[in-house]
């Protein structure tokens, strides 16, 4: 006997639903390609940025204001800078030149001499710059010594007003063109200045004295003159090179221009040119072999002959030779 389905007590009969679960999404994730060697440059970035080390904070060093005392303070007795007076000066090279940098010797060493002799005390000290020491002399030094480095850029060194000391060893340093050295001088403008307006005067006076001068002192001039001098050269192309010699060099024009010996020399030239006469081991000779003067070493070898013609030795002679080139 098969079981009868029980009937439920109350209410109406309940469906059964069939429950239906759900898989969640799958979201697919696009595929990145990328070849072995990017892959390797990829990893090499990433290691290197890992070593490179955090930068650095740079600190300003703090001055203390002792040592911002002592920078300034010097306990030497030096007759020099009784009347010293601080102001903001400029020193050159002496020589003109520029170099990028050039190094002052600012500590007297073995093989490389600094020192200053006291002319009063007739004492003989090392300097030795020091910022930290109150003095400039090693053997008054307290403690350790620090040198302090001093360059000229571009051939100038700027020192300011409140670089007191710093003047003040430049003033005495035996390298100062003012204590007899040779490689710096303070600047000074107006004697700068000065210098400028005496060469600009120098050399109008040459340019006026080369178009006042006769054509046979212009000739022997250019010929003693001009390195370039040619016998062809033109009245026009002659007094073109005189006048820029005379602007070049002005003195050495001045001078010339005004030798009373001028025209003998300028005969002597023009013979030895064009071959009556030869000037070689400190000897004229003329053109049959002969010596016509010595020339003591370290003499002007013209202002020798000269002198040799205007005498009565050799007068006859010159006449010759000026009968001959003209």
């Amino acid at each position: 006997m098969s079981e009868a389905k029980q009937k439920p007590l109350f209410g109406k009969k309940t469906e059964e639903k069939e429950t239906v679960v759900q898989e969640p999404k799958v979201t697919e994730t696009p595929m990145v390609t990328m070849s072995i060697e990017e892959l390797e440059t990829l990893i090499e970035k990433k290691v290197n940025a890992a070593k490179s080390p955090a930068p650095e904070v740079k600190q300003e060093r703090v001055i203390s204001k002792e040592e911002k005392t002592i920078r300034n303070v010097l306990t030497d007795d030096i007759p020099e800078l009784i009347d010293f007076k601080a102001k903001e000066r400029m020193y050159v090279l002496c020589d003109g030149s520029k170099p990028e940098a050039r190094e002052l010797k600012t500590r007297h060493k073995p093989g490389s001499p600094l020192q200053y002799w006291n002319r009063i005390t007739n004492q003989t000290y090392s300097l030795f710059f020091s910022l930290t020491q109150t003095s400039f002399f090693k053997e008054l030094h307290q403690g350790d010594s620090k040198v302090d480095h001093v360059f000229f850029k571009d051939g100038m060194l700027n020192v300011y007003e409140d670089q007191v000391k710093l003047q003040k060893f430049l003033h005495i340093h035996p390298d100062n063109r003012r204590n007899g050295g040779s490689l710096f001088e303070e600047y000074n403008a107006e004697i700068e200045a000065q210098g400028d307006l005496e060469d600009i005067d120098l050399k109008f006076e040459a340019e006026k004295m080369a178009r006042d001068i006769s054509f046979i002192r212009q000739d022997a001039v250019a010929r003693l003159l001009c390195k370039e001098y040619k016998e062809t050269w033109t009245p026009a192309e002659l007094k073109r090179a005189l006048y820029l010699e005379a602007g070049k060099q002005p003195r050495e024009f001045i001078r010339l221009a005004n030798d009373v010996k001028l025209e003998v020399k300028g005969v002597a030239k023009t013979a030895c040119h064009r071959g009556f006469i030869e000037y070689r081991g400190y000897k004229f000779i003329n053109d049959m072999g002969e010596t016509i003067v010595e020339v003591p070493r370290g003499s002007d070898e013209w202002e020798v002959l000269a002198d040799h013609f205007l005498s009565g030795a050799g007068r006859v002679y010159y006449d010759y030779l000026r009968n001959a080139i003209n």
